[in-house]
């Protein structure tokens, strides 16, 4: 048994903020009491410390990694456009032995307090047993999307079929991995729809980027990913506003990426409206680390700060719970919660000084940096940063 003391600690699927807080785990690294009163402290690490759950980064692009130097140079559609882009080029080419990049990556992404990652591996298959091996090595939380290698540049005959594609899928979803579509534009619809049936049959999540571009807005994507591939998970939805959010059915997991959006379209997800549907889950991610940081600390700020200048109606608590409790619950996951009979998954913050209690939700979501993330939690074993 275990037992922490924290000036705060945010609990519950409430971000409730416990003074105080003293926490302890039993031997199998689960929460077996919440308080402020105890006679035994394992470590107390300071009234200037916050507790609160560890990260979860529900979209993010790792591979591009090593691919930084050219979004510098080239136009984006140049870097990662399907199927000719520098990046599918490269990971058609790359073997295990320059994947190791990943490591410095997983450990920065861990370092700075996410402990769970929705990875969109392209070439799935090719690199997913790596890149769990790596994410293990630094106790990182994996929820893998596997892209299948064929996409279509254009679709003409709607009842076409591709083998290969329908196959892979199968290889995919039979490993009980989910599966991660680009787009539902690049497919056929008969496609779109063999691929809804196997990763349903199979019971894993289908993901698809929707609307981050005005073109693939005109060209309808939202409803022939509702009508045909009837996604889990959809992310961007840069475009959408009024009716077309209406239209989202009940359970989608829906991931926003705003500083991603910001650089590549000069545009953000409706977040106030989208905040609004109490039928979905809003979750936040990071998108393509070749441009912009891993970071979920500086995705929440930045969010925080551009709704503020937009004259966005903000709340502190919602921000947080973008990547703590809503994907807590849509993964069906111990991060992002706080709270008894689950494992603790925890970071702990270092104040400058003191914060008031109706100050604590401020600081994390404006003020607090990766610098200030002082140690991790998993169970019973504590990384100090």
């Amino acid at each position: 048994m275990n037992t922490y003391r924290f000036g705060y600690a945010l609990i519950g699927e409430e971000l409730n903020v416990l003074k105080n807080a003293v926490i302890e785990v039993d031997d199998e690294g689960k929460i077996v009491g919440i308080g402020t009163q105890t006679s035994c402290i394992s470590i107390n690490f300071g009234k200037n410390t916050i507790l609160t759950p560890q990260f979860i980064n529900s979209h993010i692009h790792i591979l591009d990694y090593n691919l930084s130097r050219y979004y510098d140079k080239y136009w984006i559609d140049d870097v990662v456009g399907t199927p000719y882009g520098i990046k599918y080029w490269y990971l058609k080419k790359v073997g295990r032995k320059e994947l190791t990049y990943l490591e410095e990556l997983f450990k920065k992404i861990k370092s700075s307090g996410t402990g769970c990652i929705v990875p969109f591996i392209e070439y799935g298959l090719r690199y997913v047993d790596f890149v769990i091996e790596l994410a293990e090595k630094y106790r990182l939380n994996l929820i893998p999307f596997l892209e299948p290698s064929y996409y279509r540049l254009h679709v003409s005959n709607e009842d076409e079929v591709h083998d290969e594609l329908i196959k892979e899928v199968e290889n995919i979803v039979k490993r009980g991995f989910n599966v991660a579509l680009i787009s539902p534009l690049n497919y056929t619809i008969k496609e779109l729809e063999h691929i809804s049936k196997l990763a349903h049959d199979f019971k894993v999540k289908i993901g698809t980027h929707i609307s981050e571009t005005e073109d693939t807005y005109l060209d309808d994507d939202l409803s022939r990913a509702l009508t045909y591939l009837k996604p889990d998970l959809a992310i961007h939805l840069t475009q959408l506003r009024g009716k077309d959010l209406d239209r989202l059915p009940k359970g989608l997991g829906v991931v926003i990426t705003p500083r991603a959006n910001s650089i590549f379209i000069n545009k953000l997800p409706p977040l106030h409206e989208l905040l609004r549907n109490e039928n979905i889950y809003i979750m936040l991610g990071t998108d393509n680390v070749g441009v912009t940081s891993w970071n979920i600390i500086e995705e929440i700020h930045y969010l925080y700060h551009v709704s503020k200048l937009m004259k966005i109606p903000i709340n502190c608590v919602e921000l947080l719970k973008l990547c703590t409790v809503n994907p807590s619950r849509f993964w069906k996951i111990d991060y992002g919660i706080i709270k008894q009979e689950v494992e603790i998954h925890g970071i702990v913050i270092k104040t400058m000084s003191e914060v008031d209690v109706d100050d604590v939700y401020k600081y994390l979501t404006v003020y607090a940096e990766v610098s200030d993330v002082v140690a991790l939690i998993d169970g019973n074993v504590i990384i100090e940063i």
